[in-house]
């Protein structure tokens, strides 16, 4: 009854998925503490944005988590954006030849869609949509299930027009991962965050609901989906419970119990929000 109230109160269900993704090597005894915690997915880095590389760690991230049983093991593609960087179809095949050439195959392969740090997209937004559509072209043609990590603020910014949306084979049953921090295992935020072809929840597969917390000893983001491909439901209770509700305005916690976030897993830690 308690597991079942816990939740009830983050909006997860008796078939919902929860995963995470990670952009450092994932660790044999963490994949199997992550595995046993009830980790049902697990998205790990492919591709290095600020070099436009291979990311070696990846490799021993997927065979890792596959040994642990994780059911649904993916990798993203953070692609080199900024003016002066490989064309976006070399960018693809060069993931595409890493993962084959260590014998990895992803069960999906994500394009992550956002600015950040090193990683910058260019001030020209009619050359991001031209980069992305080869992005998503060369995706397409090279892995079999390809979807899209991106938030309306950063396809605002970085393509000029929250509608914009690309119209080849199969774009409009895209897959969407999206991201939003407000510690809340549900979709019930998307109506907010609407864009491009992605108009109602139907469309969105995962949320990263919250990031850079312990797990298994692991610096992990949180993801949460009522359904993941063909993966079984986990377990009622994610991995992480909120000890109280609470509300989030302006990175800061409204409540008068200060709203401590605590990992339930093997592992976990307690993150403060």
């Amino acid at each position: 009854a308690a597991a079942a109230a816990a939740a009830a109160a983050s909006g997860a269900t008796a078939s919902s998925v929860f995963g995470i993704d990670a952009s450092a090597e994932i660790s044999a005894a963490s994949a199997t503490c992550m595995a046993g915690a009830g980790v049902q997915f697990a998205v790990v880095r492919g591709w290095l944005c600020a070099s436009g590389a291979p990311d070696a760690a990846a490799v021993n991230s997927v065979k890792n988590l596959r040994a642990a049983g994780v059911p649904h093991v993916g990798v993203y593609l953070f692609p080199c954006s900024k003016a002066g960087c490989a064309p976006a179809a070399d960018q693809v095949a060069g993931l595409k030849s890493h993962l084959d050439t260590n014998g990895i195959t992803a069960d999906s392969v994500w394009l992550d869609v956002e600015a950040s740090g090193a990683c910058q997209w260019t001030d020209d937004t009619a050359a991001n949509r031209a980069f992305y559509e080869a992005l998503l072209d060369a995706a397409k043609g090279a892995f079999a299930e390809v979807g899209v990590y991106a938030s309306r603020s950063q396809w605002t910014a970085i393509f000029g027009d929250a509608s914009y949306a690309t119209s080849g084979a199969g774009d409009a049953q895209r897959k969407l991962w999206y991201p939003r921090y407000d510690w809340k295992a549900s979709f019930d935020d998307f109506a907010d965050a609407t864009f491009s072809q992605w108009s109602d929840v139907t469309k969105v597969y995962a949320k990263q609901y919250t990031g850079s917390v312990t797990l298994c000893d692991h610096v992990v983001d949180m993801n949460y989906a009522p359904a993941w491909f063909d993966v079984p439901p986990s377990a009622a209770e994610p991995p992480f419970k909120l000890t109280c509700s609470y509300r989030v305005a302006n990175g800061e916690c409204k409540d008068a119990d200060g709203c401590a976030a605590v990992a339930t897993a093997a592992g976990g830690t307690p993150h403060a929000l």
